[in-house]
């Protein structure tokens, strides 16, 4: 690719390294595209190049205009976008550069939309277009906002504009070289909606309406004064007609909206007024730890609402046990495992606001325990004991020093009293605690010393594969203790053929199938 110079005496060699330097220097010439023969640049587009060279070689190439080769020779341009394509001849030359055009079927199109929502012009609706053929073809273009300038080859075509649940649909023409305007007006109604002028808090309203019913356009309830963005309960159209919308949970003057949710645009409003419900609860001025207790309530029952119990000064959001008021009225609360003074309270669910507050002593039950100084090992025991009785509540027996909030053996106190509890199968120093299955907290504790049973087997030293024998033994009879046959490799905790001591002594026991 490059060029020899003859040099053959000084000022020769100075001409060629002029000629030379002019050739780096040199800038190539320009091909851009136009909308139609002789038209405006086209602008704001990607174009696909392609050159064949003099030589036939072929190259690629994209961008907004094309820089050509600096070699001299006949080219061959094709310029390609949005299914549009133009092809040019042009000559490049030894000189100054110069600016080549390649025609492209296209014109200029200008999109605008204006708005009306319940009669007030909307400054810039922001609407989606979707531009495609208007023989079917879809999805050429899409875009956003009140107003937009596009180039689109020659032919026939529709757009389609959305906005608040409107879609409006326009074809047009497109002519090469030419500019053309397409205009969409979306004229929205005014929504309605109609309900009870007067209701009481947390109310379960039924709303009916009218509007645009666009996905996602919500109905809901806010003080008068609320910023348009504020929302208390809501719901959305698409869920039906009449909507079911909670009303807020303290009295006072409010008011209903149809809310677009395009821009959260109040497309509605309808005054209603929100009385106050009286609140109380009924329940003992005092009672023990841990007892149930049916509490009478009196309020809104607003979805949520529940009925809890917690030491007096307690935070807002604090609670223990508690009931939902729509379950049931009485409700069951269960009482602390902790004496102290207490406060019932009447919650709403909807803000957590405290809308009733009744004070009880909860009182302290001597809580003890009555079982041996000592037991075998593995054995079950009789237990009496005394205590609350709490829901979940039970006895366990463990390790002296075992944390308070977990157990070994257990029984729920719900058997009674006296209750069976099984001792563990180790020797050693325990404790039999009363845990409140509240808390986790020991209400009771009584030291007890677990002793070793001997334990023997009697049973021949050989016996026939699959057969029963008759074994003799001595032992703790522990709760599900058990006699098997395995190998002696066997891992303590797996087990073969077996036989429950709870049958008595002599037991009989298969044999395994396979010598050994």
């Amino acid at each position: 690719g490059g060029q020899y110079f003859d040099a053959q005496h000084s000022d020769a060699l100075r001409v060629a390294l002029e000629q030379a330097v002019e050739r780096i220097k040199a800038i190539p010439d320009i091909v851009r595209a136009t909308l139609g023969e002789g038209g405006a640049a086209v602008t704001g587009l990607e174009l696909n190049w392609l050159i064949t060279g003099p030589d036939g070689r072929q190259t690629r190439h994209s961008g907004t205009q094309l820089a050509l080769p600096l070699e001299p020779g006949e080219y061959s341009v094709e310029v390609e976008v949005l299914g549009a394509s133009g092809t040019a001849i042009v000559g490049v030359e030894v000189g100054d550069s110069r600016q080549h055009e390649v025609a492209l079927p296209m014109g200029r199109v200008t999109f605008v939309a204006q708005a009306i929502v319940a009669g007030e012009p909307i400054n810039q609706p922001d609407v989606s277009w979707s531009v495609g053929r208007a023989d079917g073809e879809s999805g050429l273009l899409s875009f956003q906002g009140s107003q937009s300038e596009r180039l689109l080859p020659v032919g026939r075509f529709r757009v389609v504009g959305e906005f608040e649940g409107l879609s409006l649909s326009e074809e047009f023409a497109v002519n090469s070289g030419d500019s053309t305007s397409v205009s969409l007006d979306f004229l929205v109604e005014p929504a309605t909606l109609e309900a009870e002028a007067a209701v009481r808090e947390s109310q379960r309203v039924d709303v009916t309406w009218s509007g645009p019913a666009a996905k996602g356009d919500y109905i809901t309830v806010v003080p008068v004064d609320a910023p348009t963005e504020e929302h208390r309960d809501y719901a959305y159209v698409e869920e039906g007609n009449p909507v079911v919308v909670a009303m807020p949970d303290s009295s006072g003057e409010f008011e209903l909206r149809y809310v677009s949710a395009d821009r959260r645009r109040v497309l509605a409003r309808r005054p209603i007024k929100v009385a106050a419900v009286e609140h109380s609860l009924e329940a003992p001025d005092t009672a023990p730890i841990s007892s149930t207790l049916d509490i009478t309530w009196q309020g809104a029952n607003g979805e949520g609402d529940w009925v809890t119990v917690v030491p007096q000064g307690a935070g807002a959001q604090e609670y223990t046990s508690y009931f939902y008021t729509a379950k049931s009225n009485p409700g069951q609360l269960t009482l602390p495992d902790t004496a102290g003074s207490y406060e019932i309270r009447y919650v709403s669910g909807q803000s957590r606001m405290v809308k009733a507050r009744r004070v009880i002593e909860v009182s302290a039950i001597d809580t003890k325990i009555v079982a041996p100084q000592t037991a075998p090992i593995g054995v079950e025991i009789e237990i009496a004991w005394q205590g609350p009785d709490g829901k979940g509540d039970y006895l366990t027996v463990v390790i002296p020093d075992t944390d308070d909030g977990k157990h070994g053996k257990y029984t729920y106190t719900r058997q009674g009293s006296p209750l069976d509890l099984l001792m563990p199968d180790r020797a050693g120093e325990y404790e039999i605690r009363y845990i409140s299955n509240q808390s986790g907290s020991v209400l009771a504790r009584h030291t007890i010393r677990i002793t070793d049973v001997e334990t023997i087997l009697q049973a021949p030293q050989s016996a026939p594969v699959s057969k029963d024998i008759e074994i003799a033994w001595r032992g703790p009879d522990g709760k599900g203790d058990y006699l098997t046959v395995v190998p002696p490799d066997t891992d303590d905790r797996k087990h073969g053929k077996y036989s429950y001591t709870r049958k008595g002594s002599p037991l009989r026991l298969v044999m395994p199938d396979s010598p050994g």
